[in-house]
């Protein structure tokens, strides 16, 4: 019976790490090709996804960017991870404060509704989670609010928050190079090519005036990869610990971040099947504690300082009715249909789930009857929401289909409704760094399958976008939301990240 267990434990790790490698090799070739092919251009007040295909000349461009990266090696051999981070970081804090002052806009949409919400509840002002309000139909935002209620104690100027998101940006890419060397050396050669290629990275960069969680959410991830990295090398709980906590606020803070939760979950079970260290179950416990704690958690605090007994808003079934429709944007791309159904039968969550099933079914008839048609809308469908190089991060920042007031004319030609000279040059060196991650990881990925295992930050790393990309074939969807998936590239961008794994 023991063998026969052993031999199980066996064949599942196995099979396990062959089959998310196997998913890696088909997502990371999908990216490099639909990257390489195709473009998405986001731009003026309706947010249209238009779809184009690359210019032959983005080949030169990403030639040019591993070139750049190849001659730098010995200047990274040379220099600490300590000054390359001091340097990285000024040069952000330069190009960010030049963001942040060039441009006079109102805080926006989702993001300014939230910001308004907390203005609100900071002075016991707490209509927002009324019926037929914002947070009526979107509690799960409630984490967003008290994140930034917590620092509005602080300021509650825009500036304040827009300065706070630049230096969870700078951090973020700090704690992902020393989550490489965690799996590599001091000072090893990876981690210094994911600290450069993280800052390299642009759209966290223009993301840093979009206060909608993207940013703070991203950073308690890689917090969180970073805490949980830790406890697995140093075998200490209070790593685990503080790992399950700032997932869990990542988690707050953006809800599609379940999917890291899942992805960190499944890796700690392989290795527990692996190293036959069934410790990590305990860690395993810890996460989900955190994550269901600190939603009920959020809940009962602002229904008990309210007064308000507020549902549980619009039924996730309706974003998966809307990612199955047309819009004017794109395939698959908000189109208002769940707020709309929602509002029309009263904020009533039963009829509104009924309702999506029945126009669920009929977009299902309409794919089974037509399957030309269904290959045509999710090709569309994930073509615009993985290929726009900036992931929407100018648009959603302070685009120029806003009154807003621009300080430069050099900013303000990125900005504008039109596409410019400026933001065509800045979309091409995006595209270029973007396909030159794609297709790096894409070789790593080839190198890692002869392997017959690797380490728990590339699992997670795998199997959080493979996740992602999945999810937003099934949900409603926008570039958007994507970024922080693809951010993860760089984990594997450099053929030989993790390969020397202690």
């Amino acid at each position: 019976m023991k063998k026969q267990l052993e031999k199980l434990r066996e064949v599942l790790s196995h099979c396990s790490y062959k089959m998310i490698m196997g998913l890696f090799i088909v997502f990371t070739f999908s990216m490099s090709f639909m990257t390489l092919v195709f473009k998405t251009t986001v731009k003026g007040r309706n947010e249209h996804a238009i779809l184009s295909l690359q210019p032959l000349y983005i080949l030169v461009g990403v030639v040019f960017v591993f070139l750049v990266l190849y001659v730098l090696r010995n200047v990274l051999e040379k220099i600490s991870i300590k000054h390359m981070s001091i340097i990285l970081s000024l040069i952000y804090l330069i190009l960010g404060s030049i963001l942040i002052f060039t441009i006079d806009a109102p805080v926006r949409a989702d993001a300014g509704a939230v910001f308004k919400a907390m203005n609100e509840f900071s002075v016991g002002n707490y209509s927002a989670l009324q019926h037929g309000k914002y947070l009526s139909y979107y509690p799960h935002q409630l984490g967003l609010v008290l994140y930034e209620s917590l620092l509005g104690i602080i300021s509650k100027n825009p500036t304040f928050f827009y300065y706070i998101n630049l230096i969870q940006v700078i951090l973020t890419n700090i704690f992902l190079a020393k989550s490489v060397e965690l799996y590599t050396e001091k000072n090893s050669l990876q981690a210094k090519y994911a600290l450069l290629l993280g800052f390299m990275f642009l759209p966290q960069l223009f993301f840093i005036r979009f206060l909608y969680g993207e940013i703070p959410g991203q950073f308690f991830l890689v917090l969180a990869l970073y805490l949980i990295s830790l406890y697995i090398k140093k075998t200490k709980w209070a790593y685990a610990l503080a790992g399950a906590l700032a997932l869990s606020v990542g988690i707050l803070l953006r809800s599609n971040y379940l999917i890291a939760l899942i992805a960190c979950v499944l890796s700690l079970l392989i290795l527990s099947l692996r190293e036959k260290n069934f410790r990590h179950l305990i860690a395993i416990a810890m996460i989900v504690i955190a994550y269901v704690i600190g939603g009920k958690g959020v809940n009962a605090y602002y229904r008990h300082v309210s007064g308000i007994n507020y549902g549980k808003g619009i039924p996730k079934i309706m974003w998966i009715t809307m990612g199955m429709q047309n819009g004017s944007r794109a395939e698959g791309w908000y189109n208002s249909y769940s707020l709309k159904t929602y509002l029309s039968l009263n904020q009533d969550e039963e009829k509104s789930k009924e309702a999506a099933k029945k126009d669920m079914k009929i977009r299902l008839e309409k794919f089974k009857n037509d399957p030309a048609y269904a290959l045509n809308f999710y090709g569309n469908k994930i073509a615009t929401t993985w290929t726009d190089p900036t992931f929407m991060s100018l648009w959603s920042g302070a685009h120029g289909g806003m009154k807003n007031t621009y300080h430069s004319s050099f900013i303000k030609s990125l900005y504008q409704d039109k596409v410019t000279r400026n933001y065509r040059i800045l979309e091409f060196i995006m595209s270029s760094f973007n396909i030159f991650i794609a297709l790096m990881a894409f070789i790593y990925s080839i190198i890692m399958i002869k392997k017959k295992d690797i380490s728990f930050m590339a699992l997670f790393a795998m199997l959080f976008m493979i996740g992602g990309f999945f999810f937003h074939i099934l949900w409603e969807t926008k570039a958007q939301y994507v970024a922080t998936y693809y951010y993860f590239f760089i984990l594997f961008a450099y053929p030989l990240t993790l390969s020397k794994s202690k």
